[in-house]
């Protein structure tokens, strides 16, 4: 099967001190945290986000960000979306989603950056990421994915009656491992409002070949055993049909940042 494509771009704040360590075969690995600020219009109101996410470098890239880059430093950052999961203590499946780095540019200290407290056990998650959200600066967050939807799409409507279409997006990804071609199918979730929400609901279906442009976003909401949970998405900004038998490739388009989140009539 060809090959997807998976890349997403980043401006944003190094939100944690960067982490440099070594895997069981000697390559370099350096994790971080990027706050990502961004302002929106929800009927006629300001309001600003800031949302973190975990950076993964690897190789000489992940022993040059270890020994020069530090918190505090605006950053630009390019790679790909990449998933994890592991066993939490309570027993309960977790997951995450990583970005790995293509390109990672350090842009200099922000002035006026101030760190506060860190709180360890949020997963990462959490509206300021333990920093004055009021002294970072207007941040950049684009992804970009072409795959095949794993599942017919779910329709649904806000609170307010605005139809929310989400559905999995599979991107394959060939690669060589020691000399070895390998490939793997990256699964993420994409969510459509509006227009394109209607849209995706009435003419995509299970196999249906997409471009999606949005941004990553991050939600949580207590689950029925009380315990907090996450999701990461892609919210659409716009996608084309790829399919021939579907209009060869015509835009829908939309600013997908009308909506608040928190009116996603859906967990996860």
């Amino acid at each position: 099967m060809p090959d997807g494509l998976n890349k997403i771009t980043l401006v944003g704040v190094v939100n944690t001190v960067p982490e440099m360590r070594y895997t069981a075969n000697g390559n370099a690995m350096t994790t971080f945290r990027v706050a990502v600020n961004r302002s929106y219009m929800v009927e006629d109101e300001r309001r600003t986000a800031t949302e973190r996410y975990n950076v993964v470098s690897w190789g000489r890239q992940a022993e040059e960000l270890g020994q020069k880059l530090e918190q505090g430093h605006l950053v630009f950052v390019e790679g790909r979306l990449a998933s994890r999961s592991w066993d939490g203590p309570d027993g309960q499946k977790r997951y995450a989603t990583d970005i790995v780095t293509f390109v990672v540019l350090d842009l200099g200290a922000v002035p006026g950056f101030a760190a506060g407290p860190t709180d360890e056990a949020d997963d990462g998650f959490g509206e300021t990421g333990g920093m004055d959200a009021q002294n970072l600066p207007e941040g950049y967050n684009r992804v970009q994915l072409i795959g095949n939807l794993g599942r017919d799409p779910e329709m649904r409507y806000t609170a307010n009656g605005s139809p929310v279409s989400s559905f999995s997006l599979a991107v394959n990804r060939s690669y060589s491992d020691e000399g070895e071609r390998k490939e793997e199918t990256e699964w993420t979730r994409i969510v459509a409002f509006d227009r394109q929400g209607e849209t995706a609901g009435q003419y995509l279906h299970k196999g249906s070949k997409i471009y999606v442009e949005g941004r990553l976003t991050t939600r949580g909401w207590d689950g029925q055993d009380g315990q907090r949970r996450y999701t990461t998405e892609v919210v659409v900004s716009r996608f084309l049909f790829l399919d021939s038998r579907q209009g060869g490739g015509a835009p829908y388009s939309g600013s997908g940042g009308d909506i608040d989140l928190d009116d996603i009539p859906f967990e996860g």
